[in-house]
């Protein structure tokens, strides 16, 4: 036999060139799910280190800090917001596909349906949450 063969004879048929077992959901799509989530993740680092920033400009100087937060009524702010928002809703429902996955590794065929389920409930939850964030901007009437 030549060593291909061996190789290829001694790996059990679910097992990929790195002999670990396949995952369900490990192609393409499961992929684009894991780089959405360090975007997120990246997104909500970013929100967090702008609002230790503001609490920094509260601590030292009280009017200033008054007249960053009027600039934050325009659009930009809110649109960034929503972005945060709707960050920080996937990032949690993924967050808790894994920790799932990880507790019940049998449930792991689910992991599809749990995907489509993340991507409903993101849409279900964020679409309102970032309408309600615009919204004054829209109409608007920003304070």
């Amino acid at each position: 036999m030549v060593p291909e063969e061996v190789e290829r004879v001694g790996r059990a048929p679910d097992q990929r060139e790195s002999g670990l077992p396949e995952q369900p959901g490990s192609g393409s799509r499961a992929q684009s799910f894991l780089s959405l989530g360090a975007i997120c993740g990246l997104i909500l680092y970013a929100y967090v280190v702008v609002a230790v920033l503001q609490l920094v400009v509260l601590d030292v100087d009280r009017s200033r800090f008054d007249s960053l937060h009027r600039s934050f009524r325009q659009w930009p702010y809110r649109v960034a917001i929503a972005l945060a928002a709707s960050a920080a809703i996937f990032h949690t429902l993924d967050g808790l596909r894994r920790t799932f996955a990880d507790f019940l590794p049998q449930q792991r065929r689910h992991d599809a349906l749990l995907r489509a389920l993340v991507a409903f409930l993101t849409l279900a939850v964020g679409v309102p949450a970032v309408m309600v964030i615009l919204w004054p901007a829209i109409v608007g009437r920003l304070p």
